[in-house]
Formats: C-alpha cells, sequence, structure tokens
C-alpha cells in the first residue's frame, strides 16, 4: 500500500485535470448561451485557456511523480545489487567477465598486451 505521502501529489495532479475539465465546461456551456461571437471571446479566454493550463499543470506534477518512484525503485535495486556484489570482508568483488563465467581466468602472456 502506499504511503499518503508519496501519493498526495498524484492525488494533486489528478484534481488539477478535473477542475480544468470543470473549467472548460463552464466557458463551454457559458458561450453556448450567446449568439455574437464578440460575447463569447471572454469566455474562450477566461475558462478555455484556464482550463487547458490547469490540464497540463495536472499532467505535468502526475508525470512528474511517477518519475520520481521510478527512479526510487531504480536506486533501491542497484543498491540491492551492490549489496549482492558484496563479499563477506565487505570489500565489492568485480563481476566476471562476460562469456567466462565458468572458465578459469587466464593471465596474459609476458610481452604482450592486451586492449
Amino acid at each position: 500500500m502506499r504511503k499518503w505521502a508519496s501519493s498526495s501529489p498524484v492525488s494533486a495532479g489528478l484534481a488539477l485535470v478535473v477542475a480544468g475539465f470543470i473549467a472548460l465546461f463552464l466557458a463551454w456551456n457559458g458561450a453556448a448561451g450567446l449568439d455574437h461571437v464578440e460575447g463569447q471571446i471572454p469566455y474562450l479566454l477566461s475558462g478555455g485557456l484556464v482550463g487547458v493550463g490547469l490540464i497540463g499543470a495536472g499532467l505535468t506534477v502526475v508525470n512528474v511523480q511517477s518519475r520520481r518512484q521510478d527512479h526510487a525503485e531504480l536506486l533501491g535495486k542497484l543498491e540491492e545489487l551492490v549489496e549482492a556484489l558484496r563479499d563477506d570482508d565487505g570489500r565489492q568483488t568485480p563481476p566476471a567477465p562476460r562469456g567466462t563465467r565458468d572458465a578459469p581466468l587466464r593471465a596474459a602472456p609476458e610481452g604482450r598486451r592486451t586492449a
């Protein structure tokens, strides 16, 4: 179950999105009651732009919080991986080279350098 502090930004973002759709509906409803375009423009500017802005802000908040949670999960998994690579003395053991998991490591011949 999620903690309230971590899910509250998501709730706030969703509330902003809902408020944006309400502002769009009120702007549309107000403009629909008028027959002349000059009277509809203030509804479009005030309610329509505010509604679109609130929807954009809400979706941004939800996106940022989602990315934060993904980042925290990734850091936790990386810390677990680092702990799994440590030996009993607390030193970090290097991973085995690729393709040689079961083969013993051989030293390079004298006089030859490897890249």
